[in-house]
């Protein structure tokens, strides 16, 4: 009895260890000039790449050792209209770095390509109206979200066209796009249009038949997003893609929804079937302080104190409306670390 006891007592640790989330706040820094930072992309081994919403002096920064002893370095300044800014960073598998800024038309929008560290030299350039989000289908493809309507899917190459799918209801302001590689699901995050839901699924499709993909599903996890007309311009999601778990902002909106902080959820099922289950949700960070709002979400299976640990990266605003910015760390030890607490 006793040997079916502790048997059945390692089982039972064992699911718990594939659900919870103990994210704890590790660490972090002040942005430069205390900006409204957006993106954010988070290296295996600590470094870290962010961008910042600021017009005409919006910076791409470089972090090396983000978590540890942070040594930042600003790569370039892109140039956008007043009220506007960049949006997203990504990174691929060789290094190189992605970004995109949303403009008024074509000729004021910014989508990027740099070459991995140390050069960081610009690889290419391309044009595209009001893009948004973006995010790596593959090594081959750059998906990029588009106001009003559909995704566009570039070479990562050369920034050309491969192909374009609607996204339904384009009336909402699609911001953000996560890949959810054990399914090929595509979440697509959103705000505006005078709803708080923040998020639709596309499925159907995979990263070499992108025509497959059709909505899923629609207006999920409200009231989570900014209800307003036009949204914001940046509404952040990842993809953990060691755990299966999907990362969304909890968007500060005054009227309808007054909290703020990350969202991180478990996922079963696909397509229509998927199944989202809170396991954390993060709304403290720095000294303590109360998460104001949040832009720029990544995730990332760094070493820290020589254990392989789950980390969040997070471009946060602190008070409301946000007085100080930074971006910060929250970290879980996953599997066996866990177990201590028992």
């Amino acid at each position: 009895m006793r040997i079916l006891g502790t048997f059945i007592l390692i089982i039972l640790l064992l699911t718990c260890s594939l659900v919870y989330a103990d994210y704890a706040w590790f660490g972090g820094f002040d942005t430069t000039g205390n900006e409204n930072s957006a993106g954010v992309a988070l290296k295996s081994n600590g470094d870290l790449y962010y961008v910042t919403f600021n017009a005409g002096a919006s910076k791409f920064m470089y972090v090396q050792n983000a978590l540890t002893s942070p040594v930042a370095t600003q790569i370039s300044t892109e140039t956008l209209p007043a009220g506007r800014g960049l949006n997203d960073v990504e990174l691929d598998s060789s290094g190189n770095i992605y970004i995109s800024g949303t403009g008024d038309d074509a000729a004021t929008t910014v989508l990027k390509k740099f070459n991995a560290a140390p050069a960081h030299t610009q690889a290419w350039s391309a044009t595209d109206t009001r893009l948004n989000g973006i995010e790596l289908m593959n090594d081959s493809t750059l998906a990029v979200a588009m106001s009003w309507g559909n995704i566009k899917f570039k070479n990562t190459s050369d920034g050309l066209d491969n192909a374009t799918i609607p996204i339904p209801d384009g009336t909402n302001y699609h911001r953000s796009i996560a890949l959810n590689t054990a399914n090929n699901d595509l979440y697509i995050g959103k705000n505006g249009n005078n709803s708080g839901a923040c998020m639709k699924i596309m499925s159907g499709g995979t990263p070499s038949n992108l025509s497959g993909y059709s909505l899923a599903a629609d207006d999920l996890f409200s009231p989570y997003g900014l209800n307003s007309a036009t949204g914001t311009a940046t509404f952040p999601i990842d993809f953990d893609t060691t755990n299966n778990r999907l990362l969304l902002a909890d968007y500060y909106d005054v009227n309808f929804d007054p909290t703020a902080g990350i969202r991180v959820y478990s996922i079963s099922g696909s397509g229509v079937s998927t199944i989202f289950t809170l396991v954390k949700f993060i709304d403290t960070g720095y000294n303590l302080q109360t998460i104001g709002n949040v832009y720029g979400i990544a995730y990332a299976r760094c070493t820290i104190n020589s254990i392989p640990s789950d980390v969040i990266a997070a471009a946060v605003g602190y008070g409301q409306p946000p007085t100080s910015y930074r971006i910060d760390f929250w970290a879980d030890p996953p599997g066996i670390e866990d177990w201590v607490l028992y």
